[in-house]
């Protein structure tokens, strides 16, 4: 029995070890109630991530709308944009997620916030959680 809880415990902790994330925050005056945001979706997402990304903002307190490109307004305060990463092991999952608030002018990069994740780590949860938490981090949290 004692060999088992040892690789049961070796694998929690290589779990542990192949999930992550990183982020640079928004700027406190980014995060303003009438702070507009535009999410792009870059044209391959079948998934309507740039909705869920738009429904993570608002619930920040900021405006946010999104679509293709194409359909940029002229007067967002701020462009997202997203990059998206799948896998499959058994099941399809979200490996990667980057989201970047980008000037709409110069289309620098402001703030940017980024997870991955194994098909292990990835158990029990939805990519719709795995996106909201990204977007979260765009605010510091």
């Amino acid at each position: 029995m004692r060999p088992l809880a040892v690789s049961l415990l070796f694998l929690f902790l290589l779990s542990l070890g192949c999930a992550g994330s990183s982020s640079t925050p928004l700027m406190a005056s980014a995060r303003e109630k009438t702070t507009t945001y535009y999410v792009q979706n870059h044209g391959e997402d079948e998934r309507s991530l740039d909705q869920i990304i738009v429904s993570a903002l608002r619930a920040r307190g900021v405006q946010a709308t999104g679509g293709s490109e194409a359909q940029t307004p002229k007067d967002v305060d701020f462009i997202v944009t997203y990059e998206d990463r799948w896998a499959w092991d058994m099941r399809t999952y979200l490996r990667l997620i980057q989201i970047d608030v980008r000037d709409p002018n110069s289309g620098a990069i402001v703030a940017t916030s980024q997870s991955h994740q194994d098909s292990l780590s990835s158990m029990g949860s939805t990519y719709q959680e795995l996106v909201k938490k990204t977007a979260d981090q765009l605010f510091g949290e």
